[in-house]
């Protein structure tokens, strides 16, 4: 997947940075159209650059693609089917709030190890 083309916003990037691949969830909140969607590719291309041995999920539910990810089973089984464990896994989903119940699968994944 390629990142769309963006404006970087390292004061916002350097925020994050301490905190990837620390095993605690990122949320990033605000109002709309504030940039978050553009913060989480930023923080993508980052991990790209800098963990070049993970493997990157990214979920949009704003494409059809993801359309029948509708509740925390259907996220748990979709990630899991992807997830190598034997490599570091990055799971980015962007506009979360679209997935019933998405929290459970959250927390599984952090009880999980990955």
């Amino acid at each position: 997947m390629e990142t769309p083309a963006y404006i970087s916003r390292p004061t916002y990037l350097d925020k994050v940075i301490p905190f990837i691949d620390r095993p605690i969830i990122k949320v990033f909140t605000g109002q709309r159209r504030s940039g978050k969607s553009y913060l989480l590719l930023q923080t993508l291309d980052y991990i790209r650059e800098h963990f070049s041995e993970a493997d990157i999920i990214f979920i949009n539910k704003e494409l059809p693609d993801f359309n029948a990810l509708k509740d925390d089973t259907d996220l748990w089984d979709f990630i899991k089917s992807r997830k190598q464990d034997s490599r570091k896994t990055f799971v980015f989903i962007d506009e979360i709030q679209e997935i019933t119940r998405f929290e459970n699968t959250l927390r599984g994944l952090l009880a999980d190890g990955g």
